[in-house]
């Protein structure tokens, strides 16, 4: 007997595919539609999906996330991608809002990391103030 081995469905999404590459412990994923081979998919074909040149990065975080999401003045945050990692530097108008920054880029397809050296000019959460400093 042997075992039945692992495959997947052409329709499945790649992060599907990645993720049981990666629980199963397998380098190759054979394509089914039905019974039939239709493929197979490496994961070297999983990775090309995400790999994005740099420059594309990094205009895609200045005019999606930047100006388009935040409406972040030009010039207010500076945006450095190296080998798929984001670096944020500059100052935004609230805690929230580099919160927003930080996060959304950590989505975008081929970032790899994201440095985060933003601050802000108003925090949104006050300061926790002990209830003795309310007491008079």
């Amino acid at each position: 007997m042997s075992t039945a081995p692992v495959t997947i469905d052409p329709d499945a999404s790649v992060a599907a595919a990645a993720r049981l590459m990666r629980e199963r412990g397998v380098s190759w994923l054979p394509v089914l539609a039905g019974r039939r081979l239709v493929g197979v998919v490496g994961r070297s074909d999983l990775l090309t999906v995400f790999l994005r040149p740099d420059a594309q990065i990094r205009s895609d975080v200045v005019e999606d996330v930047l100006a388009g999401t935040l409406v972040v003045t030009p010039g207010r945050v500076a945006v450095e991608v190296v080998a798929g990692v984001v670096t944020l530097t500059g100052e935004l108008n609230t805690q929230g809002d580099a919160e927003v920054a930080v996060e959304t880029v950590r989505r975008m397809e081929g970032v790899v990391d994201v440095v985060d050296e933003l601050t802000w000019q108003v925090p949104d959460r006050p300061e926790t103030i002990p209830v003795r400093d309310l007491l008079h």
